[in-house]
């Protein structure tokens, strides 16, 4: 298991700050080749398919309330994939949403929120903040 006990505890109850540098796939700074993770608690197992030739790695169970981990030593970058649960009365394929990094990040709020704090009247130079906070079409892994 690469993640640590207390980030996946934050991921499950929703208490960490940034899920994406945690879920997803990303490439593994103290070791060889990529990890990716994802946290479905109705499921009883995970495969991830690469979508580039549809080959299947089983992801681990590494919490029973259905956080999953898979370590590819064999990797070096990311890659696109869509996730496939298996379910006690079913099963799908998904996209996994971290498979996108986020647009706004809590760095990218910080100026936001220090000007709603102040609580005064913005000059146009401060607008900045309301484009970083603004809904927009952006394209990700071809979606």
């Amino acid at each position: 298991m690469l993640i640590s006990r207390h980030e996946m505890e934050a991921c499950i109850s929703g208490t960490i700050g940034e899920p994406h540098y945690f879920l997803g796939m990303h490439s593994v700074s103290s070791s060889s080749g990529i990890v990716a993770r994802a946290w479905d608690p109705f499921a009883t197992k995970i495969s991830l398919i690469r979508t580039s030739d549809s080959r299947r790695f089983e992801m681990i169970r590494i919490d029973d309330r259905g956080f999953f981990e898979l370590h590819l030593h064999c990797f070096d970058k990311p890659f696109a994939h869509v996730l496939h649960s298996i379910y006690e009365n079913g099963e799908r394929t998904w996209l996994n949403p971290y498979c996108f990094s986020p647009v706004v990040t809590n760095e990218s709020l910080r100026d936001f929120k220090e000007e709603i704090e102040i609580g005064v009247a913005l000059p146009a130079s401060h607008l900045r903040s309301l484009s970083v906070t603004s809904s927009r079409l952006i394209t990700g892994s071809g979606v």
